[in-house]
C-alpha cells in the first residue's frame, strides 16, 4: 500500500495518520520516492520497479532506512527517528514500511521539537 501510494503520489494514505496534513503527506511521498528505486534492486524475482512485490522483498534494514529518511525529512533528528523506528521494529519485525512510519510518527508526537507544525 505504501509503495502504491508513493508511486501514484496518493497522499490520502498518509493523511489518515493523526497529525499528518496535505503538505506533510506530500513531503513524505517525495522523501520516499527516491528510496523506491533502491528497494526495486532488492527484488529477487525480477518483477522490478512498478510491481508491489518489490516492496514485499525489502529487508527490515531497508524499511528502517526509508522511514528514518522520511522522518528526518519531516524535521526529526536522525537519532530520535532511528530510536522510534527501532522501537517499532522490536515490537513487530515483520511490519510494513507504512506501519513502521505510522507507529513511529505516533511515538514521536505531532511535530518535531523546535519546529512549528507546517499544517496550520
Amino acid at each position: 500500500d505504501l509503495y502504491l501510494a508513493v508511486v501514484h503520489e496518493d497522499d490520502g494514505a498518509f493523511k489518515k495518520v493523526s497529525g499528518i496534513g496535505p503538505k506533510t503527506a506530500k513531503l513524505i511521498i517525495v522523501s520516499l520516492a527516491g528510496k523506491l528505486s533502491a528497494l526495486a534492486d532488492l527484488d529477487s524475482d525480477g518483477a522490478g520497479i512498478g510491481k508491489p512485490s518489490s516492496v514485499k522483498t525489502a529487508s527490515t534494514s531497508s524499511i528502517s532506512e526509508s522511514v528514518v529518511v522520511a522522518l528526518t525529512g519531516l524535521g526529526w533528528n536522525e537519532r530520535s527517528a532511528s530510536d522510534a523506528v527501532r522501537s517499532v521494529l522490536a515490537r513487530d519485525s515483520g511490519a510494513s514500511a507504512a506501519t513502521v512510519l505510522r507507529e513511529a510518527l505516533l511515538s514521536l508526537g505531532s511535530a518535531p521539537s523546535g519546529k512549528v507544525s507546517r499544517e496550520q
